[in-house]
């Protein structure tokens, strides 16, 4: 488990560096770890990954797909925070295709759902939503 954590925490920051294929290959690594003992979040969060890299490369039909599986396995596990971030990148992707009502509607369900577990998350979504 450490191992993969450690491989998937990399993707992260290639992600973050907006480095894809260094995230990607390190997501590819991990997830077969996640699977082979059994961790159903660890496998979800390289999903929401592979999510994150579609969105940021314009694939946004690819990034609604991975979105939702891993907000399934989200859901089915009750991993509650990570399943309001897959909602809130939703948001992004439909903001992009500029289908505002989609939109709207996942940002919604993301800052109900950061409000029930109290983040303070969704404090920020109000006050960066105020500033527009």
């Amino acid at each position: 488990l450490g191992e993969a954590n450690c491989i998937q925490s990399l993707g992260d920051v290639h992600l973050s560096l907006s480095e894809y294929e260094q995230a990607r290959a390190r997501y590819e690594q991990a997830q077969p770890i996640y699977n082979q003992i059994g961790d159903r979040l660890g496998e979800a969060e390289c999903t929401k990954g592979f999510g994150d890299i579609s969105k940021n490369i314009s694939e946004f039909e690819e990034a609604i797909n991975l979105y939702e599986k891993a907000m399934a396995v989200f859901d089915a596990i009750g991993a509650r925070y990570e399943k309001a971030e897959v909602l809130e990148s939703l948001w992004d992707v439909y903001k992009e295709l500029k289908q505002n009502e989609m939109a709207d509607k996942y940002l919604e369900q993301s800052i109900a759902l950061y409000e029930k577990i109290g983040s303070p998350r969704a404090g920020k979504i109000k006050e960066k939503l105020s500033e527009f």
